[in-house]
């Protein structure tokens, strides 16, 4: 059992203040409010989660943000701020995000493996997103 490591940088490609030691990346799980860990069969080594890096899991949602692993939790990176609710397309060719703890009228998607992000306007209104689900 090994602690994990943070990413270097963040979202915004700003590097991490907090680089000591017991400074590590922590993430939600099913039972939290926010984005869970998420993986599928059909996208190997390929994992989201929400979560933040520190001494230990907050859960102050100013605290958390989203991070993606494309070697099966090897390696993190953080890819967005905030939490948000993914979905894994086409066996993780294709990712999609949004905001899930406020209202929202932008998708996040990616197709080179969450090292790129497109964003897509889908309503004139802003509304809550509580699943994405994609039909294989």
């Amino acid at each position: 059992w090994n602690f994990l490591r943070p990413p270097r940088v963040d979202a915004n490609g700003q590097p991490y203040t907090c680089m000591t030691q017991g400074c590590t990346l922590h993430l939600n799980g099913i039972t939290s409010t926010f984005g869970p860990f998420y993986t599928t069969a059909n996208s190997v080594g390929l994992a989201m989660a929400t979560g933040n890096v520190g001494t230990e899991l907050s859960t102050r949602p100013d605290e958390i943000n989203t991070y993606f692993s494309r070697d099966g939790g090897l390696n993190w990176y953080e890819v967005a701020k905030g939490s948000h609710i993914y979905e894994f397309g086409d066996h993780g060719a294709l990712i999609v995000m949004a905001k899930d703890l406020e209202q929202t009228d932008t998708l996040y998607y990616s197709w080179s493996e969450g090292s790129q992000w497109q964003t897509l306007r889908f309503t004139d209104r802003p509304m809550e997103v509580v699943n994405i689900i994609v039909e294989h």
